[in-house]
């Protein structure tokens, strides 16, 4: 009876270590990174949002003519704490991230390669201008990778 009961309890176990090692070697949820992310922004918190990112990350101004290039600011953790979080973090932006729901990042925002777009709209000097926010799985976790800008 014994043996009956370890054999039971041990089959009802490996099930449940299989699933726990299978989610240990997931990514994290976009959607509970996203909240996260969108706190961090909200609370202008340069440390924890330096946590997020994937540095060196590079924020890109699109050129609108093939003529001229597009101008490229690469952004280290150092440059970030010190001068650089207002550059991608400004008023209007942190206010259209805050407005943006996880769900309303589709299937049609990520890529194969598990990378994620947030697109949001800001104005630029009333100019309105798109700015997407690209994220990545990296080391098994969601981090931003870059940051792009066009004027539309």
């Amino acid at each position: 009876m014994r043996t009956l009961f370890f054999i039971l309890a041990f089959s009802l176990a490996l099930p449940a270590l299989a699933q726990k090692k299978k989610d240990k070697n997931q990514p994290a949820d976009f959607k509970a990174f996203w909240q996260n992310f969108q706190t961090q922004v909200k609370a202008q918190d340069k440390k924890k949002l330096a946590d997020l990112c994937e540095f060196e990350l590079y924020y890109i101004v699109r050129s609108k003519t093939v003529t001229v290039e597009d101008e490229k600011t690469e952004i280290t953790r150092n440059k970030f704490m010190k001068e650089q979080f207002e550059l991608l973090f400004n008023a209007s932006v942190r206010k259209e991230i805050a407005r943006i729901k996880a769900e309303d990042i589709g299937a049609d925002m990520q890529d194969a390669q598990k990378k994620v777009a947030v697109v949001s709209c800001v104005n630029k000097a009333n100019k309105p201008t798109r700015r997407r926010f690209f994220f990545e799985i990296v080391d098994k976790k969601y981090q931003l990778v870059r940051v792009d800008e066009e004027l539309l």
